[in-house]
């Protein structure tokens, strides 16, 4: 299984990045082994709805599937209003405290290999760190509005806006809550 491992490892290294509003996932070459079945196109593939507190949670729960198109037109038109929200806020003048990400670990997918979590940066780009069980933190620059997967196992640090500041936290926007943290760690949604 070290092969399967070392594409983990890629996958975490490298992300996936889809595009806002695009309708295919373009995975890097590394990861065919492990997510293989991800370049096959399934249509009609429905998500399972659950509400965590405020936030509404899109489960992807097939295994090993081509879940591009189904990302793409199941979450587009929500990230694409919340990007409006975020965009309308920061031209009003009012400061927008970030980082803010909607998903990761509060929505995904399965694969054979472990949790997928989809995940989605809708304020400014920030330099973060990905980190790994018993591995240095590996440095990843996350761009504004796309769409990002993390494997299972792995916890995204993202940089403190103030010393001061400890506490994860959120606000709500259309009965959908958008989280900014510190640190988030992926695991699997049972």
């Amino acid at each position: 299984m070290e092969n399967a491992s070392d594409e983990m490892l890629e996958l975490q290294d490298r992300a996936t990045e889809l595009q806002n509003g695009a309708t295919t996932l373009d995975l890097p070459p590394e990861t065919a082994g492990i997510l293989n079945d991800l370049r096959k196109v399934l249509d009609g593939v429905i998500p399972t709805e659950q509400k965590d507190k405020e936030a509404i949670i899109y489960f992807y729960d097939t295994e090993c599937a081509d879940l591009s198109n189904s990302i793409a037109s199941q979450k587009a038109q929500s990230i694409k209003e919340t990007l409006s929200m975020v965009h309308l806020k920061r031209a009003a003048g009012v400061p927008i405290r970030g980082p803010r990400i909607y998903g990761l670990d509060r929505g995904g997918f399965k694969t054979e290999q472990g949790f997928v979590g989809v995940s989605v940066l809708v304020s400014d780009s920030v330099e973060a760190s990905i980190e790994r069980p018993g591995r240095e933190l590996v440095p990843y620059t996350w761009t504004s509005g796309v769409i990002t997967l993390f494997m299972e196992n792995t916890t995204l640090m993202l940089p403190r806006l103030k010393e001061d500041e400890e506490k994860d936290a959120s606000s709500k926007h259309r009965g959908r809550t958008i989280y900014f943290y510190l640190m988030i760690p992926v695991q699997r949604q049972d």
